[in-house]
């Protein structure tokens, strides 16, 4: 729950200096508190610093919304009724998901220390005072979203090196087809990796194209070696006619040559 404080209130969003869309890659926030007060607050000082924010009053719409939606950040309240902030991050930790989304948890900075630190060991990035300053505020999003954006790069980044991995095995395997192998993509990078899979990619060409030709020049091997074989038989047929025509030719001497024969064109081909 907000609990207002008792110190003078706040500067307004035009007196403040620290305000103003100035930013120059905004994130897409949720706010997830039971207080309406402290949402509104909340959700005006994240959009005047020029971040996207939807805001829910408990945790289960915040994981409902979660598992439908993508955020840079989650700016979670701790005590709630119902699901509080504590099983809310467990949730989110234990999701493939959401477990990268960073939490700021909201809490008092009196009575709540002990809160604070039990979210922080279930996965919680930092924690926001309920009285807040603006500068703090301000501070605590942009070092949690850069944050985020940096592991997304390094998780996209690992996946494309998987990629190439996984097509360097296909390759090793034998038949492929380079269209096929999914590496376009990280081929069009700018960086070393993109230039190894642009290598990778000309080579595998290269390997099928010759391959093909391979094939190709077997199969007219085969095709030349069967009109040989169908040359050789077709001008033994007047000499077996001849045999066959004898009466002392032997039966079975006969069979055994016709099989030789026909072992012979089998080899052949």
């Amino acid at each position: 729950m907000y609990r207002v404080p008792s110190t003078s209130p706040s500067p307004s969003f035009e007196q403040s200096s620290i305000w103003g869309n100035s930013v120059s890659n905004p994130g897409k926030i949720l706010i997830v508190d039971d207080s309406r007060t402290i949402r509104t607050k909340l959700k005006k000082s994240v959009e005047a610093l020029g971040h996207e924010a939807e805001a829910v009053e408990s945790g289960r719409a915040a994981l409902d919304l979660l598992a439908a939606e993508n955020f840079d950040l989650v700016l979670l309240d701790i005590m709630m009724p119902v699901m509080d902030g504590f099983e809310v991050l467990t949730s989110l930790k234990t999701s493939p998901r959401t477990r990268d989304v960073p939490v700021i948890v909201i809490s008092g900075l009196d009575d709540e220390m002990s809160s604070v630190v039990k979210a922080i060991e279930l996965g919680a990035e930092d924690f926001l005072p309920k009285d807040f300053e603006l500068a703090l505020l301000k501070a605590r999003i942009s070092t949690c979203i850069e944050k985020k954006r940096l592991r997304d790069v390094e998780k996209e980044y690992l996946r494309q090196v998987a990629k190439l991995t996984k097509a360097a095995a296909t390759l090793e395997g034998g038949r492929f087809n380079p269209a096929k192998l999914g590496i376009r993509d990280v081929a069009a990078r700018t960086d070393g990796l993109g230039k190894l899979a642009s290598v990778f990619a000309t080579m595998a060409q290269k390997v099928y194209e010759r391959e093909r030709k391979m094939r190709q020049n077997i199969r007219t091997f085969r095709g030349a070696l069967l009109l040989l074989a169908c040359g050789g038989l077709w001008g033994l047929v007047v000499p077996l006619s001849k045999m066959a025509s004898l009466v002392e030719a032997h039966p079975i001497g006969l069979a055994i040559l016709i099989d030789l024969i026909g072992a012979a064109f089998c080899l052949g081909i």
